[in-house]
């Protein structure tokens, strides 16, 4: 029976209050904890999202927070689901409350072949430890593709608890680990300070799972009276260039395009092509385009703007890998 459990702190893991619990409440063995956590004593604890608990544990940890709530804003399901379209996302936030499998497949988790290791700002780290007495680990330092804290821009350090399902079952907590004197770097890129920004309020932000607008649909319909649209015609020329120009990259046109035309709805791509259109993120969180709109879109895209240019149609495109 599970007579202690924390309370769970601002942007923490579930995986990390979980830890917490382990390491205050004096196991002899992780495999005790686990018998009283997880329906399955052997599972891997879940480090980005839940696991099956059991009924002791699903009460606990829903004591103050109902579960939907628990999944919103303590996993890493924003960060992933945010943009899937209204079906997908559904289905795969269902899979997570009824604590089912498959909503990694439904997830825009983005394929990487490195090692990805739970991180940490040792800013943060000291600011937890003067504010809670000990730190944790945040949600927003493990956003794929942003290097450097939103906070305080330093560079986050890599742990040793890697985020692996070959990895060997265990809870560790960040204060285990965790160092305020480690060497960091400070993010000096006043644009890149800004898109971690706006990126981590974007992934915090509450979702309405109801909004059945598809983000490249409104992004789109954002071009609109824009000199990146003129009619029907899309100037993906002129906009991949100054996107460039404007982040200092060297992104090939049908990248945006796969944006445009719903083919990419991973968080980061939008969030940049978002912020260079100067669109605000609440905007974003709670797009709001005319049925009119989306029959238009998905009647015809034009690639660019060159004179002659033909139309492509739209299954044709959203079918390109």
């Amino acid at each position: 029976m599970i007579s202690y459990f924390p309370q769970i702190y601002p942007d923490e893991l579930l995986y990390s209050q979980l830890a917490r619990y382990y390491d205050k409440s004096g196991y002899m063995a992780y495999i005790f904890a686990a018998e009283d956590l997880f329906e399955s004593r052997w599972v891997r604890p879940d480090i980005e999202f839940l696991n099956s608990y059991t009924q002791d544990a699903h009460g606990v940890i829903t004591k103050n927070l109902p579960l939907y709530e628990v999944i919103i804003k303590h996993t890493m399901f924003p960060y992933y689901g945010r943009f899937l379209d209204k079906e997908r996302r559904n289905k795969a936030f269902s899979a997570l409350v009824n604590m089912q499998g498959g909503y990694r497949n439904l997830l825009a988790i983005p394929k990487t072949n490195k090692e990805r290791y739970l991180r940490y700002c040792p800013l943060c780290v000291n600011e937890d430890r003067q504010k809670y007495g000990e730190t944790y680990w945040h949600r927003i330092h493990q956003m794929i593709g942003v290097d450097a804290c939103p906070i305080h821009f330093c560079s986050l350090i890599n742990s040793d608890v890697l985020i692996s399902s070959k990895e060997p079952p265990r809870l560790v907590t960040a204060e285990e680990v965790a160092s305020e004197n480690c060497v960091y770097t400070v993010n000096s890129n006043d644009t890149e300070k800004r898109l971690y920004q706006y990126i981590s309020t974007v992934f915090k932000s509450d979702i309405n799972l109801e909004n059945d607008v598809q983000i490249g649909d409104y992004l789109s319909y954002r071009l609109q009276n824009t000199k990146y649209m003129t009619g029907r015609m899309r100037n993906m020329k002129a906009l991949t260039y100054d996107y460039n120009k404007f982040y200092g990259t060297e992104t090939e046109l049908w990248r945006i395009q796969k944006i445009l035309t719903n083919v990419n709805v991973k968080i980061k791509d939008i969030c940049m092509l978002a912020m260079f259109l100067e669109i605000t993120h609440e905007e974003l969180n709670n797009p709001h385009i005319g049925e009119s709109i989306k029959r238009l879109n998905r009647k015809k895209v034009y690639t660019n703007a060159k004179p002659g240019t033909k139309t492509r149609d739209w299954n044709e495109i959203v079918n390109i890998s």
